[in-house]
């Protein structure tokens, strides 16, 4: 399970938060990973009706929120 803010309703820190991305500000769920702004250049040149694009994109957002602790 990918670890967006939605996913996990109810831990505190995501209830404190209210459950908003660290890096736009907008509801943390699946799909707006997807269209997040701060993720923008991960998406360039890449289709997201690929799995195959979909999942390398995944894998460059969760390596860069892990290395920033925003999924901790």
């Amino acid at each position: 399970m990918f670890p967006y803010k939605e996913n996990f309703k109810s831990a505190p820190e995501n209830v404190a938060s209210k459950w908003l991305c660290n890096a736009c500000m907008q509801v943390d769920t699946q799909n707006h990973i997807l269209t997040c702004s701060a993720y923008k250049e991960l998406r360039v040149g890449k289709s997201l009706s690929s799995d195959q694009d979909v999942v390398n994109y995944y894998r460059k957002v969760l390596k860069i929120r892990t290395k920033l602790n925003i999924d901790q």
